[in-house]
């Protein structure tokens, strides 16, 4: 079982997906039902302090006076602090503000004066883009400027405030691998920041509160944690949450009167202000909530709203006039104190990102990957003595690729290329790498037996297709068994047909000859499969091919109905993996009354002939994949699944898991959670699901709170039952999928999911 490409997850507006561990959610005796309610998250979630007022309206104010467009801005104005705002905010930039801002990347990437600081803060920003910060199309010509070896090979002093924690808080993004032998690392980066706080807590505390708020975004992701951490260890994180406490105490004692945090010299300014308020958010403390920030009845979130201006944005040291560098700082400290109210990152440099090279550069091409044409000779003689021999480059050209534009090109003189040696002391085929500029490509040479005779050739047959158009293929492909990968083959026969394509992070395929991920719907992209085996969890570029294999490339338009994909997202959601090849579909026919509940049954014969049928197919000793499908039930509210027990056994002893597909919603079954179902008495297990209307009792009963909250938003109710008995509790994990289409006004990446607990509260259901 191999994985080919892999389709990346998204939470999308209409896709929502949240896991329920039984024990901690909320479940008691009374039964294991489950209401869930979407909702906007520019919706407050938090409870009012009864002493301070709700800021929530100013602060969105605020924000969309920042962002308002109508404001003329000089090209400086879009900076790393600009668009972290942004992002944070979830807003998005226009297409001249973004050249505007990669303009003033690039002046940043060539300047030998950039500080290591800017460099670092630089990276996180592009990462925000979704903008791989390791190839920033170089102005002047040349490699593309890769940020992240110029910060992991810094060797100059690295500044405990200023540098240290954006070093820290970019390696901590995940996007970027470090390399073994890089000078900066975590544990002396951290390092670095404790040693240099000072007795009352503070780092630099004759600049004013700044330098201390500026420090905990970076030690958040280790700040309570007891476990090891990104490969800190237990005892660090201790050290880490013991210096964050001693800072926290420092900045409450540092709040003066008004709210508001001294800064340089002493004097208060909103810059000082939203420092310390990004700090704390990125900690999860409210800072107009928190006791320990709030003086004289006044919030530090209060004394940042004081610099409001007449046109709702900030000023600096007053409310006059607005300020630019105000306003970029600002909005950071408001967008991360929504998201912190929203169940949202409220870390501004912390966040989950997918990246890939950036091809539409102001003022530079992207190289983006090389062709080669092979050289003349690509056969050589067996000679033991040259175990490190010269490529003859007679007829060889590379080719240079500019922003994965197939007809941008130019030609690269060979002198600038690095071209690697061959064996010729081992009779067969060898790959030849050519690099050039960061890019590398490859041909293959062979190299004959001591006798002069030809070793037979591997080779493999590869084709890419959308639908039943077939893109490219070639039968008869040569390779180097065990070390040509899947991703290497479609890059070889995508390059000599001159087919577009772009490959993210990770060797992950986007797009192939200008269809992409997500073009045909929101579960589309590019997978593969070599032999017609369903994938498992081998990345394209991680699956090494062997002589005779044949691959095929194929664009998907929902990948969740494509069986291939069944081990990486059972990874995901928490499924056993690499255990089964086979799919065992059962359907459920249903039946509708006219007050709209549809009740399927799942008979004990038909669950047993299909496992019996899809194991001698897979030839024993494996389990295999169980999907349930209840038809005829589109137009129903609520859809009940009948299931015997003595097939709920069966299925938890050759099942690798089940996933339940209704109109209403999808439901996954872990094998823990098969095994506790199994251990039941009952006769059938009843697995009921329904869409709740507004005049339902179950949503009625609520207080007029949470019905404001809910609003004309869906509501769902889940029930597990053992015949006429709620089930209350059991090991395992049940993982609930949902469909919701967002409204206009609201924002996709912003909505969040709401339980309803028996008693009427409601609680934010978290890493959905």
């Amino acid at each position: 079982m191999r994985i080919k490409n892999k389709v990346s997850i998204r939470v999308l507006a209409f896709l929502m997906v949240f896991t329920m561990l039984c024990g901690s959610v909320g479940i008691n005796s009374e039964g294991i039902t489950v209401n869930v309610v979407f909702a906007d998250s520019s919706s407050s979630a938090g409870e009012e302090s009864d002493s301070i007022y709700n800021i929530d309206a100013d602060v969105d104010n605020i924000i969309k006076g920042i962002r308002n467009i109508s404001h003329a801005h000089a090209p400086s104005y879009y900076t790393n602090d600009w668009v972290l705002g942004m992002a944070a905010a979830g807003l998005s930039l226009t297409s001249d503000e973004k050249e505007k801002y990669l303009a003033n990347v690039q002046d940043i990437a060539v300047d030998s004066g950039t500080s290591v600081s800017v460099k670092a803060k630089t990276a996180i920003a592009l990462t925000a883009l979704n903008i791989d910060a390791r190839q920033i199309a170089n102005k002047n010509g040349g490699q593309a400027i890769d940020l992240i070896n110029d910060v992991a090979f810094f060797d100059g002093f690295i500044d405990p405030v200023y540098t240290a924690p954006l070093i820290l808080s970019l390696y901590d993004l995940h996007n970027y691998e470090i390399p073994n032998n890089a000078l900066v690392i975590r544990e002396k980066l951290i390092e670095i920041i404790l040693e240099a706080q000072e007795p009352a807590g503070s780092w630099y505390g004759a600049y004013g509160s700044d330098s201390t708020g500026m420090v905990l975004p970076a030690l958040a992701a280790y700040y309570n944690k007891t476990e090891e951490t990104n490969g800190i260890s237990p005892a660090s994180c201790s050290a880490i949450t013991a210096a964050v406490n001693n800072a926290l105490d420092y900045l409450s004692n540092s709040q003066e009167i008004d709210g508001g945090f001294p800064g340089f010299g002493g004097m208060q300014n909103s810059n000082t202000m939203s420092t310390v308020i990004v700090g704390l958010n990125a900690l999860g403390l409210n800072p107009h909530k928190d006791v320990r920030f709030i003086k004289n009845e006044k919030s530090a979130m209060q004394s940042l709203l004081s610099y409001r201006t007449s046109d709702d944005r900030l000023g600096y040291a007053n409310n006059i006039a607005p300020d630019d560098f105000a306003c970029q700082q600002g909005l950071g400290a408001l967008a991360t104190y929504q998201n912190l109210n929203n169940s949202r990152s409220s870390n501004l440099y912390g966040f989950t990102k997918e990246i890939a090279p950036y091809t539409n550069w102001p003022n530079a091409d992207l190289l983006t990957s090389i062709r080669i044409t092979p050289p003349t000779q690509t056969v050589y003689s067996y000679d033991a003595a040259k175990t490190n021999d010269t490529v003859n480059t007679e007829g060889m050209s590379v080719t240079a690729v500019y922003n994965g534009d197939p007809e941008n090109v130019s030609d690269v003189p060979l002198e600038n290329c690095t071209i690697s040696t061959i064996d010729r002391s081992k009779p067969g085929t060898h790959t030849v790498t050519v690099s050039y500029n960061g890019c590398t490509a490859f041909f293959m040479i062979t190299v004959l037996k001591s006798d002069g005779a030809a070793p037979s050739e591997d080779t493999v047959s590869i084709t890419v297709k959308n639908n039943n158009k077939t893109i490219a293929s070639n039968n008869s492909l040569v390779i180097e068994e065990d070390k040509t990968s899947v991703l290497d083959v479609l890059k070889m026969l995508l390059d000599a047909e001159g087919i577009s394509y772009v490959i993210k992070q990770n060797g992950y395929i986007s797009e192939i000859d200008g269809l992409g991920e997500f073009d045909l719907g929101s579960n589309s992209g590019w997978l593969y499969s070599v032999n017609g085996i369903p994938p498992s969890t081998i990345s394209a570029k991680d699956y090494k091919l062997k002589d005779g294999d044949v691959v095929l490339w194929y664009y998907t338009s929902d990948f969740t109905e494509d069986k291939s994909t069944y081990d990486w997202r059972a990874g995901e959601i928490g499924l056993e993996t690499g255990t089964s090849q086979q799919m065992v579909v059962i359907e459920a026919a249903s039946k509708v009354d006219d007050k709209g509940k549809a009740i399927a049954y799942v008979s004990v014969k038909d669950v047993a002939s299909a496992l019996e049928d899809a194991l001698q197919s897979a030839g024993g000793g494996s389990r295999v994949r169980t999907q349930i499908i209840v038809q005829g039930a589109d137009a129903a509210n609520s859809i009940e699944l009948i299931i015997p027990n003595s097939s709920i056994k069966e299925l938890s002893t050759k099942a690798d898991g089940v996933t339940i597909n209704m109109p209403i919603a999808d439901i996954s079954l872990v094998n823990d959670t098969l095994n506790a179902l199994a251990a039941e008495s009952g006769k059938n297990v009843r697995i009921i699901v329904a869409k709740l209307e507004t005049e339902s009792v179950n949503i009625q009963n609520l207080s007029e709170e949470v019905k404001a909250e809910i609003g004309v938003r869906p509501v769902y109710d889940f029930s597990i039952m053992s015949d006429s008995n709620n089930i209350s509790e059991f090991d395992g994990k049940i993982i609930i999928t949902l469909p919701y289409t967002a409204s206009q006004q609201e924002k996709g990446e912003g909505l969040i999911i709401y339980f309803l607990k028996d008693n009427g509260i409601v609680e934010v259901v978290k890493n959905c």
